[in-house]
């Protein structure tokens, strides 16, 4: 697994993996046909997002419960904020339970105060 001192070629593969999981995520929730989104749907929740999950569980672990270097950083508060929504857009929050340090990085973020405020927003939106 490629780690902050290979940078560039960890760069790379992350695009291509935000990429993929971008497509896997938008074709679940703009399926039209309810057989075909439900099929996308286990194949994103059982298929895609565990093999995210288990890079970033690896990641998070490596830098002492944070992605970069053991503090709090954008990256941790925009993963916090992903994994809220698609918690919510499969109607399951307690998908991160396998990923003891993602749940406990997620939970510390989302019990800042700040962010709590933002999220209970009426116009904090979903995607």
């Amino acid at each position: 697994m490629s780690m902050i001192n290979d940078f560039p070629e960890a760069n790379e593969e992350y695009k291509s993996d935000a990429d993929l999981t971008n497509m896997e995520l938008i074709k679940h929730i703009h399926e039209i046909n309810d057989d075909k989104r439900n099929k996308l749907k286990a194949k994103f929740e059982n298929i895609t997002l565990p093999i995210f999950l288990r890079k970033f569980e690896n990641i998070v672990t490596y830098n002492h419960q944070h992605f970069v270097r053991g503090k709090l950083t954008w990256a941790d508060i925009f993963f916090a904020s992903i994994a809220n929504s698609i918690g919510k857009l499969i109607n399951n929050t307690s998908y991160l339970d396998k990923y003891h340090n993602l749940k406990k990085l997620t939970e510390k973020v989302l019990s800042i105060e700040a962010i709590q405020s933002w999220l209970e927003n009426p116009e904090y939106i979903v995607v």
